[in-house]
């Protein structure tokens, strides 16, 4: 296989070619983009009072009449002119809303190429494999649970555990809480809702069949015994395609998005303070 070959197969290379006619029509469908900074012309293209007139019905529910569609193109020309005597000015240099905007609007510019993405089924199956914990469902435990004591005592808790296991009542063992004794069936966010982030994994990964502690919550600790446990399942392809795609293109949006600003940052000479200024700052 030639390099020519090769590099027409590469799938960066479609979305940098996507990303150079993005900024292509983009200057075409907006020439007052190239004009403002340039000369004193000022032009109201067709689709730009088109834009207006659609802006105009959405807010109204009706089309504008003549003169009030004369007022929208005065008032954009007055918008003209005020952005280009700005930029003349050089108002925009140290205004860091200006240019935070400006960013943004170039970072929508480059990652809208992602949009006209057609991936392949196969780069979604693909896809779909490599994140496939992403798309299963959660797992679901239910399980009882004795509290132990607010402080860590290992001598006291392996005490408990073993009368625990050697069939000694609940009831009988630990402390009394308003924390219920049986959980049924539950999710992540419930589990760790009622007890603590990390209570729900730190008793998924407890054995079956056994007592087992101590399991740290947002109150002590616990002795735990799982009754039940229904692992999370991956669901068929078909049924959860379109937010793979939407996930696919969102992560070759981003995939896009820093090839062409490494490329960008690329064709300009860059200088930044030296070491010395930076550890005036940072020790």
């Amino acid at each position: 296989m030639t390099i020519i070959t090769r590099l027409l197969k590469e799938p960066l290379l479609h979305f940098l070619l996507i990303g150079a006619g993005i900024f292509v029509v983009f200057y075409a469908m907006n020439p007052a983009a190239k004009e403002e900074t340039s000369d004193k012309r000022i032009e109201i293209s067709e689709a730009e009072m088109a834009q207006m007139a659609q802006k105009f019905q959405t807010t109204w529910r009706r089309q504008p009449n003549d003169e009030e569609l004369t007022v929208l193109i005065d008032s954009k020309v007055r918008e003209h002119i005020l952005v280009q005597e700005a930029l003349s000015l050089s108002l925009d240099q140290n205004d860091a809303v200006i240019r935070q905007r400006l960013a943004q609007k170039m970072t929508f510019l480059i990652t809208s190429a992602a949009g006209a993405l057609t991936p392949s089924e196969s780069d979604l199956r693909g896809y779909f494999e490599e994140n496939s914990e992403q798309y299963a469902s959660e797992p679901k435990l239910a399980f009882q649970q004795v509290f132990l004591a607010e402080q860590q005592d290992q001598a006291a808790f392996d005490e408990a555990l073993s009368a625990l296991n050697s069939g000694a009542d609940p009831v009988s063992i630990g402390q009394r809480s308003m924390l219920p004794a049986e959980i049924r069936l539950s999710t992540r966010p419930a589990v760790d809702g009622m007890f603590g982030r990390g209570v729900f994994d730190a008793v998924l990964t407890a054995p079956t069949g056994t007592w087992h502690g101590p399991i740290q919550s947002g109150f002590g600790y616990h002795a735990v015994f799982v009754t039940e446990l229904v692992q999370g399942e991956l669901p068929e392809f078909a049924a959860v395609q379109d937010a793979v795609i939407s996930d696919y293109r969102e992560g070759k949006a981003q995939e896009l998005t820093e090839e062409i600003l490494k490329e960008l940052r690329a064709s300009y000479d860059v200088v930044l303070p030296d070491q010395a200024a930076r550890d005036a700052i940072t020790q």
